[in-house]
């Protein structure tokens, strides 16, 4: 993995790794997690589209990466990259770093 500052504004799914992770305001006003589960490095889409995964956190406060490595994905989709140029969702830190997350 090459190093990486967080929080990473992305730009094309080049700038992800499997494991970078983001949080969506919930109608509730708490947060959840989502994570990169999977990368199409090649072949149609491959620049603009990511699949992601809702994971089992809820908090009020964005985590730490340790605090979401190893929880299950509730619900997996694809997306596009639009979510972060677009929507600006921050990637906060990769659950496969042991140092990743909000400063």
């Amino acid at each position: 993995m090459s190093d990486r500052e967080f929080p990473l504004s992305p730009r094309s799914t080049t700038d992800l790794e499997i494991g970078d992770f983001w949080t969506v305001r919930l109608s509730d006003g708490s947060l959840c997690a989502c994570q990169v589960t999977d990368l199409n490095r090649s072949g149609p889409g491959a620049l603009t589209s990511v699949l992601i995964g809702v994971l089992d956190w809820r908090g009020d406060v964005e985590p730490l990466a340790h605090e979401l490595a190893g929880r299950r994905v509730l619900a997996q989709g694809l997306t596009r990259v639009e979510v972060f140029t677009e929507g600006g969702a921050p990637v906060l830190g990769n659950t496969f770093r042991p140092c990743g997350g909000p400063s």
